[in-house]
C-alpha cells in the first residue's frame, strides 16, 4: 500500500510540474531564425545563453540593412579579407584601392591608394569597432552604433551609412562620428558637400622627372603660345562628399537638421537634436568622384606612372582648344607628352 501511494503522489508531482511549465496562451520559445528573418515580438525571449546570443545577432541584424532590401545581394563582396585587414578595389577620383582594418579605431587607420599618394582615414574618438563581411557590407559594430560601408561599382560611389538605433546611440552635441584625414586637405562648399583637394606642383614634378634642358624647352614652348608654365601649384580635387542625408525609422530620406563641420583635416557629422525624427537612422556620407572622365588614356606599362604630372600646354595645333602635358616619372629616365 505505501508503495502505491508513494506512485500515486510522484505521478501527481509530475502532472503539477507539467501545468506549471505549459500554461494555456503562453508562447514556445522562438527557435534560431536566419540572418535577415524577421522576430515576432510577441515570442517570450529564450533564456539559454547561446541561443540568446543568436537572436541578439538577428535583432541587430535585421535592422541594420531594412533600408536596403538588396543588402544581401547576388555573387561575392566586392570587399575581399586578408590578414587582418579587409581589401576593396574602387574607382572613384583618383582612388585605386581601399585598405580597412579589422579593429577600427583612433589610432587604426582607413587608408585610400590615390595615384597622388596615401590618403588616411582616422575614427576620431575613443569608440572602437570590430569589421566583419555581411551581404554586400562591410560592417564595423561598436557599442552604441554601427558603420557600414558598401560599394557601388555602377554609380562609382563609396557609400558609408552610419546606424544609430535610438536616440541615446547620438553624442551629446549631436555629433554623428568624426574623421581626421591626413595626406588631404579639406574645403566645405556652399551647397553643403566637402571637397577633398590636395595641392599638385607641376612645375616642380616636370624638373623631378626632365632634364634641365627638357624644362627649358617647354617653357619656351609656353611662353610663344602665350601660356606661361605655372609657377604656383595646382589645386587637384581627390573626391567629393555631397550634402548629409539620413534614412529615417520609417525609411523617409530627410536632409533637414543635418550638415557637416570641418575644421583643419577634421571632418564631423552633426545631427540637429532639437528634430524629432523616427529612429532608427541611416545616415549616408557618401564618397564620389568630382567628376566622370570624358577620356581614359593608358600609360606603356603600370609601374610608368603616366599621370602623375599634368599641366596646361597651352594651344599645341592652333584648333582653338588648350591642350594637354602628362609626365610619365619612370618610363626611361622620365617622359613628357602632350595630348591635343
Amino acid at each position: 500500500m505505501k508503495r502505491i501511494i508513494i506512485f500515486h503522489l510522484f505521478f501527481l508531482l509530475i502532472l503539477a510540474g507539467l501545468a506549471f511549465v505549459v500554461q494555456p496562451g503562453m508562447a514556445a520559445k522562438p527557435g534560431p531564425v536566419p540572418l535577415g528573418g524577421h522576430l515576432n515580438i510577441t515570442e517570450v525571449p529564450t533564456v539559454d545563453k547561446k541561443t540568446e546570443v543568436e537572436n541578439d545577432s538577428i535583432q541587430n541584424g535585421e535592422p541594420l540593412f531594412r533600408f536596403d532590401p538588396e543588402w544581401q545581394g547576388d555573387g561575392e563582396s566586392p570587399f575581399t579579407a586578408r590578414q587582418n585587414q579587409f581589401f576593396l578595389r574602387v574607382k572613384i577620383g583618383a582612388a585605386s584601392r581601399m585598405e580597412f582594418p579589422k579593429t577600427l579605431d583612433s589610432k587604426s587607420p582607413i587608408v585610400i591608394h590615390t595615384r597622388y599618394g596615401k590618403v588616411r582615414q582616422y575614427l576620431q574618438g575613443k569608440d572602437v569597432y570590430q569589421a566583419e563581411l555581411v551581404g554586400r557590407y562591410l560592417v564595423y559594430r561598436g557599442k552604441e552604433q554601427s558603420i557600414l560601408f558598401r560599394y557601388d561599382a555602377d554609380k562609382k560611389a563609396f557609400r558609408e551609412f552610419v546606424y544609430l538605433p535610438s536616440a541615446e546611440s547620438l553624442k551629446q552635441d549631436g555629433t554623428v562620428i568624426r574623421w581626421r584625414y591626413e595626406g588631404v586637405e579639406l574645403i566645405q562648399r556652399k551647397d553643403g558637400s566637402v571637397a577633398f583637394i590636395r595641392e599638385i606642383d607641376p612645375q616642380g614634378e616636370i624638373k623631378r622627372i626632365a632634364d634641365q634642358n627638357m624644362a627649358a624647352r617647354i617653357s619656351r614652348f609656353l611662353e610663344k603660345r602665350g601660356a606661361a608654365f605655372p609657377e604656383k601649384p595646382v589645386t587637384k580635387t581627390l573626391f567629393v562628399v555631397p550634402a548629409p542625408e539620413y534614412v529615417d525609422g520609417r525609411l523617409n530620406t530627410e536632409t533637414k537638421g543635418i550638415h557637416y563641420a570641418t575644421q583643419d583635416a577634421e571632418l564631423k557629422l552633426v545631427l540637429n537634436r532639437d528634430v524629432e525624427r523616427d529612429f532608427p537612422l541611416w545616415v549616408d556620407p557618401t564618397l564620389t568622384a568630382d567628376a566622370d572622365a570624358d577620356v581614359i588614356i593608358n600609360g606603356q606599362s603600370a609601374s610608368s606612372e603616366l599621370g602623375r604630372t599634368i599641366a596646361s600646354a597651352g594651344d599645341f595645333n592652333g584648333d582653338g582648344v588648350d591642350d594637354i602635358m602628362v609626365g610619365a616619372s619612370r618610363l626611361s629616365s622620365g617622359t613628357v607628352y602632350i595630348f591635343f
